[in-house]
């Protein structure tokens, strides 16, 4: 009866909204696709394509295959390299050649009687004595947009030495619209074109051409739930229908792209600034605006993987306008490094993504390597409700990666309730999501309990004043507090180590947990849960850095109750 009223209050709020705020107004980057074994290969290609460096420095290749489906992956170090004059250059079987005299050569790669070659032309310089210069290798290369190629910087002296210093040196593109080069010498193409790539170590500089063929129109990857789906390239306009994703489209730097966002999105404008004002694409957890979504002219659509939020019609609908659809949850921390990779390949920030992904999850590593050795009859027992009462989140939900990751262990099981009840639910089995009964939640005596919780009168106010949970600067933990109270006051809840200690915190519904910041949530979990291990690592530090980092927002609002003293 309560989840009834829930939603009957957003089903209202959806038909209200659109008249009262007008919502139609203003996995490695280089294999996401995995070929079946129904597939075969029709092409291998080698990238660079040509080459120029000098004897002495290396270049490393890539191959990659092209199947009968369109599909790609990368099979650097499955096919079988040779050079035409292994006297000139030498490559090992992962495609890292070494010059040894001038000359051209064609470097071949080959697979399941499927060739690609290369042509590298191996020069030679001079250098006065005594001195030492920086070299880039190669030279000069050539690759197809969207692909990748990696360049080194060498020290060189005169007496013939060299050292290696790729990680030292600091990389830049000066055509950053060709293509872009990340720490360490990776470079992403990204449109035809001609750059100049320099490596930068103290008062030395050091030199590459990079040319760009030829621009890919579309591209195939594999999203959440698996399907595979083939979307222009680089992708022009998003329509978004999954928050996370229209905040991880913002922090690498594709807003321009993004033509529509939820409609909760719009009305947090104190977070999404900008990006506040673009039309309405519907409203989460409700279903999305088919016709105004149409309207908009996307490319794609994003949306949940969850099960929860499956909205069965969706790719019917937008197939018949010929729209993609791509489902990516983004906030789970199990699939969040593949899916952020996905993100960056169809907006063309993939040295980005790689960042982003890396700072959040280089965190998270720092929590993991302090709880993983807790004997597991020792771990903190949790109880993560969702925002609906008794409805818990279960094996394959971010939050239960996020307790499993904090080193708690979940309540949750199949036995303890029925499979959720919910319009949009549709579930791959019925470990996911329940309804539990109060009595196992009692007799499973948790240690700690989490709740999401939902202001309906955030929803109520439809983006006419500012959030009073979340990112807010206006924060009224008054709601919390009351959401909080009613856990520890449920009948029987008080024999529960969690109420009896006051383990009992509440926080927004997709605030923060359900967010691309977990990473930030797993930081005050691990406070909750083993506060001795983790007392150095300041989640709200964390966070505040990555609103800087990412958003260039000042930290500021609630999003847990009580908070961290």
């Amino acid at each position: 009866m309560r989840i009834t009223n829930f939603l009957t209050i957003l089903a209202i709020i959806c038909v209200l909204a659109p008249l009262l705020v007008g919502c139609g107004g203003s996995k490695d980057e280089d294999s996401i696709h995995q070929a079946s074994e129904a597939t075969e290969i029709v092409l291998v290609t080698v990238t660079p394509t040509t080459a120029e460096a000098a004897v002495g420095n290396p270049v490393q290749y890539m191959a990659t295959a092209t199947y009968s489906d369109g599909s790609t992956s990368n099979v650097t170090t499955k096919v079988n390299w040779e050079s035409s004059d292994e006297e000139m250059v030498t490559i090992d079987h992962s495609g890292n050649a070494t010059m040894n005299a001038k000359g051209d050569v064609t470097i071949t790669a080959t697979m399941d009687d499927f060739s690609g070659s290369a042509i590298l032309s191996v020069l030679t310089t001079t250098i006065p004595s005594g001195e030492t210069i920086l070299s880039v290798s190669p030279w000069s290369a050539s690759v197809k947009a969207g692909e990748s190629t990696s360049f080194q910087a060498i020290l060189i002296s005169s007496d013939g030495t060299t050292q290696d210093v790729s990680t030292e040196v600091t990389w830049a593109s000066d055509v950053t619209e060709v293509a872009e080069i990340a720490s360490g010498g990776k470079a992403s193409s990204l449109s035809a074109g001609t750059t100049t790539i320099a490596a930068t170590l103290g008062d030395l500089r050091g030199f590459a051409t990079l040319t760009v063929d030829e621009v890919i129109t579309s591209i195939i990857v594999v999203d959440g739930m698996g399907n595979e789906v083939e979307v222009p390239y680089p992708v022009r306009r998003i329509a978004s229908f999954n928050p996370a994703a229209t905040e991880v489209i913002w922090a690498l730097g594709a807003d321009d792209r993004i033509v529509g966002i939820d409609m909760f999105s719009k009305w947090n404008k104190e977070f999404f600034t900008t990006l506040s004002t673009k039309s309405s694409t519907g409203m989460v957890p409700m279903m999305p605006d088919y016709e105004k979504i149409i309207s908009l002219r996307p490319n794609i659509v994003i949306a949940y993987a969850d099960p929860l939020f499956n909205y069965p019609l969706l790719e019917e609908k937008m197939d018949t306008a010929g729209i993609k659809v791509l489902r990516l949850d983004l906030y789970k921390p199990e699939t969040f490094a593949e899916e952020v990779a996905i993100l960056g390949k169809i907006v063309g920030r993939n040295n980005l993504a790689e960042e982003y992904i890396d700072y959040a999850e280089s965190y998270a590593r720092q929590i993991e390597d302090r709880v993983k050795h807790i004997p597991q009859d020792d771990r903190v027992k949790v109880y993560y409700e969702w925002f609906m009462p008794y409805v818990a989140y279960g094996e394959g939900t971010g939050g239960h990666q996020l307790v499993m990751k904090a080193g708690g262990t979940s309540i949750f099981s199949r036995e303890g309730g029925n499979p959720l009840e919910w319009s949009n639910y549709n579930p791959i089995d019925e470990s996911t999501y329940a309804t539990l009964s109060p009595e196992w939640i009692i007799d499973q005596r948790p240690d700690v309990i989490i709740k999401d919780y939902m202001n309906m009168n955030d929803y109520m106010a439809m983006g006419k004043k500012p959030l009073s949970v979340g990112y807010t600067s206006q924060p009224d933990t008054g709601e919390m507090e009351a959401a909080r109270e009613g856990i520890m006051g449920r009948p029987g809840f008080s024999v529960t180590e969690a109420v009896q200690k006051g383990k009992v915190y509440t926080t927004p519904f997709c605030g923060i947990c359900l967010s691309p910041r977990w990473a930030v949530a797993l930081g005050y979990m691990a406070q909750w849960f083993y506060p001795e291990l983790v007392q150095d690592l300041d989640p709200q530090a964390f966070h505040a850095e990555w609103l800087e980092k990412w958003h260039s927002l000042e930290y500021q609002g609630v999003f847990f109750y009580p908070e961290i003293s």
